[in-house]
């Protein structure tokens, strides 16, 4: 992702650059877990990946995906990743626990014909990761059903594939599936929180620099309301993750 640093990316004491919610969950996992216990992060994602859409790619255990894959499924080599990675994770140490799949996908589902096939597949895939993690059944805490935490995605999708989006989302919000839990970041109708230059402003107290000095040489994408903004990420979608994380397991 160098190639899409923030132009502005100059002082290391700056928040600039391209970046996920996954290591700001984990920093603000940190004070509800035992002092001498740590947050293990399991990279999985793969960008503009989808189930009814994209190269499948290829598998080896020594080095996982190819960098090509972009397709989820129950035999995918991108599940067969999420699967490995996983299983790794807790086999390197008996005292290791696992907390949840945090899962942000769907979005490329949505611009395709064949979106209502979405729930089916992804129903599927969570069933077999389920089935494969058994032999880890006092990791997962004893629970049978691996919870997964199924973000919410931005305004400019919902408001240009409702239909779509109510199939695939939906699914997220009311799934008939134990512990699948959907994690809202705003008000249905709200907009901010994108990548578009009037929903992510400066903010000079804690330096960081908003997508408004970004052009095509260095975005990911023109529909800038598709993306959420890196403050986004730092802020609301990870904390309300780690929301979601606790009262799962407080219910417990």
């Amino acid at each position: 992702m160098q190639g899409y640093h923030h132009p502005l990316a100059t002082n290391h004491q700056t928040q600039y650059g391209t970046i996920g919610q996954a290591l700001h969950i984990a920093r603000k996992l940190l004070p509800f877990i035992p002092d001498n216990a740590g947050v293990l992060i399991v990279p999985c994602c793969r960008g503009g990946s989808a189930f009814t859409a994209g190269s499948e790619g290829t598998y080896s255990e020594r080095h996982g995906a190819s960098h090509d894959a972009c397709r989820w499924g129950t035999d995918t080599p991108l599940y067969q990743d999420l699967v490995s990675r996983t299983r790794a994770a807790l086999a390197k140490n008996p005292q290791n626990k696992f907390l949840g799949v945090c899962w942000m996908q769907g979005e490329f589902d949505l611009m395709t014909s064949d979106y209502a096939s979405h729930p089916q597949h992804f129903n599927h895939m969570v069933e077999a990761f389920r089935r494969d993690l058994k032999q880890y059944h006092s990791q997962l805490n004893n629970i049978t059903d691996a919870p997964w935490f199924c973000g919410d995605t931005t305004w400019y999708w919902k408001e240009n594939f409702p239909h779509a989006y109510e199939a695939i989302y939906g699914n997220y919000q009311n799934n008939i599936l134990a512990n699948i839990i959907f994690v809202d970041f705003q008000q249905q109708g709200a907009r901010g929180l994108t990548n578009a230059p009037d929903e992510d402003p400066d903010d000079l107290s804690t330096g960081y620099y908003g997508s408004a000095y970004r052009s095509p040489e260095n975005w990911t994408t023109a529909l800038r309301s598709s993306h959420f903004s890196a403050a986004a990420r730092r802020g609301i979608i990870s904390d309300k993750f780690v929301e979601a994380i606790l009262q799962f397991w407080r219910e417990r």
